[in-house]
């Protein structure tokens, strides 16, 4: 039974101390203040775990209006760009003596160590009045792959006394689910014999508005001995769903009036007339179903008397038909993890997430090579650039022999924003003391600070988190000569003179290959790279054809694009600055009060009176980032659209047709590093003698996995010449690695097996592709081979469906026959289906006149509606088995697509 409980790897070492920080802070009530009152250590511990939870709650909210946490633009957080002495002190607290530091250490080394974020005054005050003034610090730090994943870090005191409290904030993940339907418009239900793996998200009752979505299921209750499978589906993970529309059966032991006797006093105060009516034991209880379902009896005791059958127990309800609620406490044969009825906020979040899915891969993965570059690196022997996410296949026009020049400006941006001054001031003991000391010389400026912070006017007593808040208040102003840089932004500018011959690259729909080539073979094929011979390689090969025009015009074109880079670490050194403080002229005035008569007291003469500190007298200034001592990698745009500044160029003359094959080849032990160091060849192949065949150099390319079609996608079968796809039953589309391949705007077509490498190491699975197109058996389960499984692909849609193709052919049902899905498919859609996109599903699956066997899936299904499968006994059935791994977000490829939902993975204390 698994409800879905999302933990990252190093987090489940954890979990332990995740139980206990969860008990801790379900115990923030009243009664959790009495108990620890007088435990001053357990009191801050709960005081910075109501931060860290109230922080969360801001960002749940944002998260699900903006659909990402661009904590940067947010006016509550103040951006840091070296590291705070808080969380210095904090990560000091775990060396790796023991089991559980090391756990944590590895945990934090996925967080930047060049982005930091702190609350600015308004959070701060909203934080210290939640905790009676014991908040100190938060700090949020953002994973360095995962954009919208943050470790925050809470830190209260009281006198020497510190308490820390930290947490992993990130969204749910789609593949969190094993099969996710967000509109449900299909009459189709769960019959029995269907066993579903995983939790499930069933969804709304769709844009159709019948009433035929969510959960719609056959079952038998109470069911009888012997395989439960008989008597009904059996999920075994929790079921998310918005409506259930339940068939529900019975083996009845009669037809009665039933009376109750609800509250023990011995009068019968309920009567049901002329009820089916069946009487099961579970687990020491007895309950008693009753013809129609809407309640149930959890009986204590009952007899039969004169034809009636009289209970003494608790009524229940047991399914809600006006609200489309259930009580899954009554079906747990059937549904074993339980189940979560969705409310509509979550809905609407989950639907506006479908929506922008093109937007959000935009806003967070939008850092790709063009087709263009690439194909121009390859040819002309140029640069790629080296922190890519991977590369971006679309039509792609460009010139052969062409005259190219490049201009390029530079520019270092700085922080116009004093508040990093602010912060290393207020964290500054030696300056604070300096501060205080200028603020007592100066009657005014004295009376102006009590005044600001509520205090008797003339006191003289300001504690350091006084002079905090003066610093922090509107009344100081800051102002420095010398900034520190946080970004060098180059400007390219490309002019080219074409030349009379013009390359067009249809690659906006591809045929995508994948499979695993040891090194002698590899060497055969692509002719070139010098492959170690024992060593397997994991190989994606993209197909398209090319078209070559001659025309005797030249066009003079320009285009641009940025590139940028960030510092990583600074050189401190002194930074001179000013501070204004602007206060109030104040004057005596007599007034009277009761009873001690006439005083003289402070009053302001007016606002507006501005008192200046230029510069310290002792010429102090504070130690800041003055140099940047290491930068990241450059992060590069797209390249701009040309813009013709001359000539026509005119459509010319073809001369040529050719197929292009490109090869990324990347070693199988490549895959643990973040980003992985693949060669890319790219074959030509051409009949015309005008344009001979070719195969270019080698080129390197560090990327992360993630490849971004335009159009259509299609793949699976085929595998590629000398790999280990061809030797099996029938061939395969062979994964080893991890990749998110994404169509754009098309479908993604499948077309025959997609196998995860490392499965083929178990004899049992390898039992099942050897033979061509076998099913696999009722009881097996591909986790039980998947000991060693490091491999995982996303197949997205983002505004397509995700189809099998349907064949008229002996050939092509033979390549189908039982088809084995190992991959994780997201169909998107747009519009919440309104476009007919979205969708998973068999391409005219009701003209098939045969048994096609199974539609095997391994991984998890993600779609807008859920299409059928077959029709009667032909066409597919499905047989689905969740990817275990996906529960904990292990092996995941870069650009696995998030839902709306924000949540905490895990917490902990000290």
């Amino acid at each position: 039974m698994r409800k879905g409980l999302v933990l990252p790897l190093s987090l489940i070492i954890m979990a332990s101390i995740t139980i206990i920080a969860v008990a801790l802070l379900n115990r923030t009530s009243s009664t959790t203040s009495e108990l620890f009152q007088n435990i001053s250590k357990s009191q801050l511990q709960v005081d910075a775990g109501n931060v860290f939870y109230a922080n969360y709650g801001y960002l749940r909210k944002k998260f699900a209006e903006e659909s990402f946490l661009n904590l940067s633009t947010n006016s509550f957080y103040i951006s840091l760009i070296s590291t705070p002495s808080s969380l210095e002190t904090f990560l000091s607290l775990f060396d790796n003596n023991t089991l559980e530091n090391q756990s944590w250490n590895t945990l934090f080394s996925r967080f930047s160590q060049d982005r930091f974020f702190k609350p600015g005054s308004d959070l701060r005050s909203i934080f210290e009045e939640l905790t009676d003034g014991t908040f100190e610090d938060l700090v949020m730090i953002p994973d360095k792959s995962s954009p919208n994943t943050y470790l925050a870090v809470v830190i209260t005191s009281n006198g020497a006394m510190k308490s820390y409290f930290w947490g992993v904030i990130s969204p749910r993940y789609f593949s969190n689910w094993s099969r996710f339907v967000l509109e449900s418009n299909s009459t189709a239900q769960w019959f029995p014999g269907s066993v579903i793996y995983g939790p499930t998200f069933l969804g709304s009752t769709g844009q159709g508005g019948a009433g035929n979505g969510g959960l719609r299921m056959i079952a038998t209750i109470p069911p009888g001995s012997g395989d439960l499978s008989i008597y009904g589906p059996i999920f075994n993970g929790e079921i998310w769903y918005e409506n259930s529309n339940l068939d529900l059966t019975g083996s009845w032991t009669g037809r009665k009036t039933i009376r109750v006797d609800t509250n023990g006093d011995g009068v019968y105060d309920e009567t049901y007339n002329n009820k089916d009516y069946a009487i099961h034991v579970e687990n020491g209880e007895t309950w008693i179903y009753l013809g129609g379902f809407n309640e149930i009896i959890v009986a204590e005791s009952y007899s039969e008397v004169s034809g009636e059958l009289r209970v003494k127990g608790k009524i229940e309800n047991f399914v809600n038909n006006s609200k489309g609620e259930f009580n899954d406490r009554f079906i747990p044969w059937f549904i074993k993890a339980g189940s979560m009825k969705v409310d509509q906020e979550t809905i609407t979040e989950l639907e506006k997430r479908f929506d922008e899915m093109e937007d959000y891969y935009q806003s967070h993965y939008s850092n790709t090579t063009s087709l263009e570059d690439m194909l121009n690196a390859l040819e002309r022997g140029s640069v790629l650039p080296q922190n890519s996410l991977g590369l971006y296949l679309r039509d792609t026009e460009r010139s052969s022999g062409s005259q190219v020049t490049e201009s390029e400006t530079t520019e270092l941006i700085k922080d116009e924003n004093t508040q990093w001054l602010m912060n290393l001031l207020v964290n500054d003991e030696d300056f604070l003391d300096l501060f205080r000391d200028w603020i007592i010389d100066n009657n005014e400026r004295k009376l102006s600070a009590n005044f600001i912070l509520n205090n008797d006017l003339t006191s003289e007593d300001f504690t350091y988190d006084e002079l905090r808040q003066v610093v922090n208040s509107d009344y100081v102003t800051l102002s420095v000569n010398e900034s520190p840089i946080i970004e060098e932004r180059r400007t390219i500018i490309q002019t080219e003179i074409t030349s009379g011959v013009r390359i067009l690259d249809n690659a906006d729909s591809v045929d995508m290959s994948s499979d695993v080539l040891f090194g002698a073979p590899l060497n055969n094929l692509v002719g070139t790279g010098g492959f170690e011979s024992s060593t397997p390689y994991s190989v994606i090969r993209f197909k398209w054809n090319r078209e070559v025009r001659t025309s005797v015009n030249h066009q003079v074109r320009e285009r641009s694009r940025t590139i940028s880079r960030y510092p990583l670490e600074y050189e401190n050194g002194p930074i001179s600055f000013t501070l204004n403080f602007t206060g109030w002229k104040w004057k005596k005035e007599w007034q009277w009060e009761w009873p001690g008569g006439w005083i003289q007291q402070w009053q302001r003469v007016r606002q507006g009176w501005q008192y200046q500190i230029k510069q310290w007298d002792n010429n102090y200034s504070v130690n800041g980032p003055t140099t940047v001592s290491s930068w990241s990698d450059w992060n590069y745009s797209e390249w701009s659209e040309w813009n013709v500044i001359s000539g026509s160029g005119g459509q010319g003359r073809k001369v040529a047709d050719a197929d292009v094959e490109m090869y990324f080849i990347t070693p199988s032990s490549g895959f643990s590093a973040m980003n992985f160091d693949t060669t890319v060849i790219m074959k030509v192949n051409s009949d015309d003698e005008d344009y001979p065949s070719f195969t270019t150099e080698a080129t390197s390319f560090l990327n992360k996995g993630y490849y971004v079609v335009e159009e259509d996608i299609s793949t699976g079968g085929s595998g590629i010449t000398g790999g280990i796809g061809k030797t099996l039953g029938r061939e395969a589309s062979v994964i080893d690695g991890k990749y998110t391949i994404r169509s754009k705007q098309g479908d993604i077509k499948l077309y025959g097996d997609i196998l995860y490498y490392d499965m083929l190491s178990d004899n049992t699975f390898r039992g099942y592709v050897n033979q061509p197109g076998l099913e696999f058996a009722a009881d097996y389960d591909p986790n039980t081979s998947a000991t060693n499984l490091n491999d995982m692909i996303n197949l997205v849609a983002t505004d397509g469906n995700i189809i099998i193709p349907f064949q008229d052919t002996k050939e092509g049902k033979d390549a189908i026959r039982n088809i084995k899905l190992f991959s994780n498919l997201f169909a998107f859609g747009k519009n919440s289906g309104h476009s007919n996109t979205g969708q998973i599903l068999i391409e005219n699956y009701d003209r098939y006149s045969v048994n096609l066997g199974y539609r095997h899936v391994f991984g998890t299904m993600v779609s807008v509606e859920a299409g059928p499968a077959g029709s009667g006994n032909n066409g597919f059935r499905s047989r689905n088995y969740y990817d275990e791994r996906l529960y904990g977000n292990i092996d995941m490829p870069f650009g696995s697509p998030e839902s709306n939902l924000l949540e905490v993975l895990s917490v902990s204390m000290k």
